[in-house]
């Protein structure tokens, strides 16, 4: 079945029509899966940047929404929008819990601040920027080592935000397909910032009995900027029991 705008927007809807949000909550620290291979600092810096770029994202789309023209986008389209801009707030919120069970510290912070401000500063349209940012980052790096490697607690934050960034996905590179934009082609600047966000993030990761590191995540991400899918990022995010739709195939953008 094709997706459309409106088939995104009835999926996310309970029964009256409304829009429905899962609500964030504290979590206990559980112990991670992998407490080696560069995983644990890994995910703190995971955990840091998307402090960041979870509201980045948000800006991004509320400004995208602020400029559009009235016959721009159909309404449907403008409530899957505003309701996906709400979803942003949930995560920033289930983020900040994150943290408060796995600290990062002041470093982290600092430089994951500077990688927020980078992609501002860039050049681009915000439906780009967040779309590079989660279907680049997000959903081919961040979510899946939170849901393989992070432990119970991680593994839960993962599936929520993955769920919902899915239809993330979906919206945001339909916009730019409808925008006249090739919805799986970045500027090179932008591109040059997935893949060194991506290499900040995970750059000490290397799980050899997996067989994965940072270059096989980039790997992944490539995949998944230029077609929506991954093979390999399917079979690793499939040995958790609740699998997550973590891609968008671009065979399915007929908006």
């Amino acid at each position: 079945m094709a997706t459309t705008f409106k088939s995104l927007y009835e999926k996310r809807c309970n029964k009256d029509g409304k829009p429905q949000y899962w609500k964030p909550r504290a979590l206990p620290n559980v112990e991670m899966v992998v407490s080696d291979s560069g995983v644990p600092e890994s995910i703190k810096k995971i955990l840091a940047s998307a402090l960041f770029l979870e509201i980045d994202v948000r800006q991004y789309v509320s400004e995208l929404f602020r400029d559009l023209e009235i016959n721009q986008v159909s309404p449907i389209c403008k409530a899957l929008i505003l309701s996906n801009i709400a979803d942003e707030s949930v995560h920033a919120a289930q983020f900040r819990y994150a943290i408060d069970a796995y600290p990062v510290n002041d470093i982290d912070l600092k430089e994951a601040e500077v990688i927020s401000e980078a992609w501002k500063n860039a050049p681009g349209s915000p439906i780009e920027k967040a779309a590079l940012l989660e279907v680049g980052v997000f959903v081919a790096c961040s979510l899946p080592i939170l849901l393989r490697c992070g432990g119970s607690s991680l593994a839960r934050l993962s599936r929520m935000v993955a769920e919902d960034e899915q239809r993330h996905v979906a919206t945001n590179l339909g916009v730019l397909q409808k925008f006249g934009y090739n919805p799986f082609s970045f500027s090179p600047e932008l591109d040059k910032l997935r893949l060194q966000t991506i290499d900040w993030q995970i750059k000490s990761l290397n799980i050899k009995r997996w067989g994965i590191n940072k270059d096989w995540f980039i790997d992944r991400s490539n995949e998944m900027v230029t077609s929506g899918a991954s093979n390999a990022l399917s079979d690793f995010t499939s040995f958790y029991q609740d699998d997550m739709p973590f891609e968008v195939s671009n065979a399915f953008l007929t908006y």
